[in-house]
């Protein structure tokens, strides 16, 4: 499962490397960051939330916060969603700017309020090929 969604976010970070403008924000972003998480039934209720907790703890660290303050516009764009089969795609969060503490604390509190849900199969190539279609959007 780990190796599964450590391939995900890898296949993901590939597609982000050149800074994007989201004609939708209209805000020239330094990274499209997106999050893709394994919802499929091999992860129980527990182990999604230990996922769900890292990504709320990562988002919302200071650290994190002054590392997207440091590039050159001072945001990004962040998209969270949670997959499991091949047509299941889950979208927590939409296209969201982060680029301070409030920003990233209501994109933490989007995943933290929603309920988790599992469902039946796997197909980590459809959430890379969801996940491709995002960016530019």
């Amino acid at each position: 499962r780990l190796l599964a969604a450590a391939a995900v976010l890898i296949a993901v970070f590939a597609f982000t490397a050149a800074p994007a403008a989201h004609a939708e924000m209209k805000a020239e972003v330094d990274l499209e960051l997106v999050l893709a998480v394994d919802a499929s039934l091999s992860v129980d209720a527990e182990e999604a939330q230990l996922q769900r907790q890292g990504y709320i703890a990562a988002l919302t660290d200071p650290r994190t916060i002054k590392a997207i303050q440091a590039g050159v516009n001072g945001r990004i764009a962040v998209f969270y969603f949670e997959w499991a089969s091949e047509f299941y795609q889950r979208v927590i969060v939409d296209w969201t700017v982060v680029e301070d503490e409030a920003s990233a604390r209501a994109v933490a509190d989007m995943i933290a309020a929603t309920p988790y849900r599992g469902e039946r199969r796997t197909s980590i190539s459809g959430a890379i090929q969801y996940a491709t279609g995002l960016f530019g959007r």
